[in-house]
């Protein structure tokens, strides 16, 4: 998928089959990934503009796919918004510092997912 919008990263299938058809129906091309391993795969054959990301994943966890894509000169510039139910500042302060462009707390809503692909992926 040359063309790809949003990688979404969760092991909870509850979440990422509603948030990939939301996106899809939406008109954004979307691709999966439910483990921090599967996603490193995903990334070296594809590029997307975004990745979904949830931190608390088996294998490697979210912030170190955050560290990897962000410190990786070819996948650098993909924007990564975590989205996890951890919701302390430190929780994420450390996102941040691993180089994430955002922080969604779970629940979340439609309308917020849509807003903040919409900035990003039709910029």
């Amino acid at each position: 998928m040359d063309n790809l919008d949003v990688l979404i990263v969760d092991d909870e299938t509850r979440i990422v089959r509603p948030l990939s058809f939301l996106l899809k129906r939406n008109g954004y091309t979307v691709d999966t990934a439910y483990n921090g391993d599967e996603a490193l795969e995903k990334l070296n054959e594809q590029r997307p503009k975004l990745i979904l990301l949830d931190i608390m994943i088996p294998g490697k966890d979210g912030y170190e796919i955050c560290s990897f894509v962000k410190s990786n000169e070819k996948l650098k510039d993909i924007h990564v918004v975590m989205i996890s139910c951890k919701g302390q500042k430190v929780d994420k302060q450390h996102a941040f510092e691993r180089g994430a462009d955002g922080y969604i707390e779970k629940p979340y809503s439609p309308d917020d997912i849509l807003k903040i692909v919409h900035q990003i992926c039709r910029c």
